[in-house]
């Protein structure tokens, strides 16, 4: 009969903990959004961008979230519901009717195990997929409108890696009036003087494009000697440089598979060794993290005192992820700059809130 009841009850803490866990997620991912809502807004006001387009990046960019979003909505869910069923005396008839602490916890573990392995999955491929493709179609929008990037009397630079100057820019037509280039991506750099110039596509490659200048000079260093070059017509090829564009991963968008081959070999940078490590722990203590975060919130929440309320659960719950957070940040600056071995110091956030909830845990045991 008592296992009768147990069981029961722990189905219905389970299912008492799925709402608050889908509230958390929406929750983060809004709060996150948020944060990048200024960017992302001038980034579209200035190249233009159908609602279509904006949804996809706001997917995308949702899809990347969710290796950070997934421990803290756990945590909250798992405060917020213990917390509530403490605060109506509900834990209390689960302890008196012979429910041990270990039987009431399980359903939040069963849980946060059910959360890490989905974690794992996302901070292996699903989430480098929504940071690739949020890396490509940024770089796809920035490639149609390329003269939107030029202000009209200002000296633009990282323009395809030029410097360029235009009396009068018709973003409608992709038409630069009065134009000065400074073209130093060469061993002997360019200084272009045009009366027009019109940004051309490639139609085989979107990445790729021309600039047609119209009546103007060439001005050309060479062995400390300068060359000028008269021109009607001059085509400047531009195209954005590899190690910018999407073709090149950053390491968010590596897949765990590309992360270690990148790691084997034997020809990499010691920077870039330091950054692919710290990527790649990170794959795998973000995942764990959701079964110590269960863990802990269980240990905080049947301990809590029952007046508190659901505020409480809310305000330790946001106390514990700034906690987390701020050891993990610091903990990867450490991995990244070589002062501290990546496969410790980003695991150190998970090991000391483990040992904080094994003592939490022990003394909620006693009472």
């Amino acid at each position: 009969m008592r296992s009768v009841r147990a069981r029961l009850a722990q189905k219905y803490l389970f299912f008492e903990l799925i709402p608050p866990l889908f509230i958390g997620v929406i929750v983060f991912v809004s709060i996150l959004l948020m944060l990048q809502a200024l960017r992302l807004t001038e980034f579209i006001l200035l190249h233009g961008g159908e609602i279509s387009v904006v949804a996809k990046l706001v997917t995308f960019m949702s899809i990347s979230f969710l290796p950070a979003i997934l421990p803290m909505s756990l945590l909250f869910a798992v405060l917020l519901t213990y917390g509530r069923l403490n605060t109506d005396s509900e834990l209390v008839a689960m302890r008196s009717s012979g429910l041990s602490l270990f039987q009431i916890g399980m359903p939040a573990w069963i849980l946060a195990l059910l959360v890490s392995f989905f974690s794992l999955e996302t901070t292996l491929r699903l989430a480098p997929w929504g940071n690739r493709q949020f890396e490509v179609l940024i770089t796809e929008i920035g490639s149609t409108r390329v003269a939107d990037t030029v202000r009209e009397g200002v000296f633009t630079e990282g323009f395809y890696n030029l410097v360029v100057y235009a009396d009068k820019v018709d973003t409608d037509e992709d038409l630069l009036r009065g134009v000065f280039i400074y073209d130093g991506r060469s061993a002997d750099p360019l200084t272009i003087v045009a009366k027009t110039g019109r940004i051309m596509s490639d139609t085989e490659d979107t990445l790729a494009k021309t600039l047609r200048l119209m009546d103007g000079t060439v001005h050309r260093i060479k062995n400390g000697a300068t060359t000028k070059i008269n021109f009607l017509v001059y085509n400047l090829n531009l195209r954005f440089d590899q190690s910018q564009s999407a073709r090149e991963k950053s390491p968010p968008s590596l897949n765990i598979t590309e992360l270690r081959d990148l790691l084997k070999r034997e020809d990499l940078p010691q920077a870039d060794r330091l950054t692919y490590e710290a990527e790649y722990h990170k794959r795998w203590a973000l995942p764990f993290a959701c079964l110590i975060f269960g863990f802990v919130a269980v240990a905080l929440a049947v301990a809590s005192n029952r007046r508190s309320g659901k505020s409480s659960g809310i305000v330790l719950s946001l106390a514990l992820i700034v906690a987390y957070w701020v050891l993990y940040v610091g903990a990867e600056s450490l991995a990244r700059s070589g002062n501290a071995p990546a496969s410790i110091s980003l695991w150190t956030p998970n090991l000391l809130f483990a040992i904080f909830g094994y003592w939490r845990f022990k003394r909620s045991g006693k009472r």
